[in-house]
Formats: C-alpha cells, structure tokens, sequence
C-alpha cells in the first residue's frame, strides 16, 4: 500500500473555493481474494457490464482527507471503503429493486407515507433475514447472495404456494396466490 499527501487546486478542482490536502492510498486487493471477486458478477452500478469482474486485480486509489495514518490506517480506510459500497447498493435494493410500482409512494397522507416507508423497509428486512439464514447454511458471506435473485426466488415460490382455510370438512386448499 502507498500514500501520497497531494494538495488539490481550487483552479483545477470544480467547486473548491481553497487548497485542499489530501491523502491518496492506493492498493491492490489480494491475490487470493481477487480470484473470487473476478467471478462474481459486477454489479449493475459499476460501468463494466461483463459476465466476470476482472477489474478487482487494478490498483484503487482511495483519497480522503484523514491525513495521519495514526488517525485512520491505510487498510481500515479501504475496509470502511467497500462497506460503505455494500450499504449504497442496500439503499438502491430499497429504492430501485424492491418497488413493485412505478410510483414512489402511493399514499397520499403524511401518516399513511410513513406507514408504507415503514412496511417497505420491513419487506427489505425480511429479505435480507432470508438471505442471511441461506448464506450460514453453505458459510457465505451474506453479502455475496443477491437480493434481485432472492426477491425472485421468494416471488415464485409465493406464486406456488397454496393456502389452506378451515372449512366445515376442513381445510380445504385455494387456488395459486399471484
């Protein structure tokens, strides 16, 4: 790992009214580690739209303005890094992946909002509690499961499941849901 201590110019930089010291780290990720991110599909966030992700064995330069590697080390900075792309990637599964609707929110009353925010935000942690269980079945990395495919595993199985009520002879199954 390597670090550079730059100072950007606020006649080069757009919206920088005055120089600014920065720390720039650049880093390779591990060997071991890059061969299988290679093979995970990049996400649909990420310009390279390939099969395959060969863009985890480049050099990645992080700047930031922690200057003092006593303050935050290199390698903690690039772990903080790429868990802070894991949590962008939760706030588009909530804002892109899990709409069922083109519209927003449907409700039109403060209360109700906050009420189909808060059942929106409930369906993405349900989600996610599967998604967790199925990753410590085969010792995954929860993040490594993808929540586009768990929300269509979960749609069909929901489509072929079949309901019983209780009846005056019992219950009696009802037709598919969906």
């Amino acid at each position: 790992m390597a670090a550079r201590l730059p100072t950007l110019d606020p006649r080069t930089c757009q919206d920088l009214s005055a120089p600014l010291q920065v720390r720039v780290i650049e880093y390779c990720i591990d060997p071991q580690i890059a061969e299988q991110l290679e093979q995970v599909t990049p996400s649909r966030m990420h310009s390279y739209s390939g099969s395959t992700n060969p863009q985890v064995r480049q050099v990645h330069r992080l700047v930031t303005t922690l200057l003092s590697p006593e303050q935050a080390r290199a390698k903690e900075l690039c772990l903080c890094y790429h868990e802070r792309w894991e949590v962008e990637e939760t706030i588009d599964e909530t804002r892109n992946q899990q709409r069922l609707s083109q519209q927003p929110l449907r409700s039109r009353l403060p209360k109700l909002v906050l009420q189909e925010l808060y059942a929106q935000l409930v369906a993405h942690y349900a989600v996610r509690s599967l998604m967790l269980q199925a990753a410590q079945t085969k010792g995954l990395d929860p993040d490594r499961i993808s929540f586009t495919g768990t929300i269509q595993v979960l749609g069909q199985g929901i489509g072929k499941t079949c309901f019983a009520f209780p009846g005056a002879d019992g219950p009696r199954p009802q037709a598919h849901v969906c």
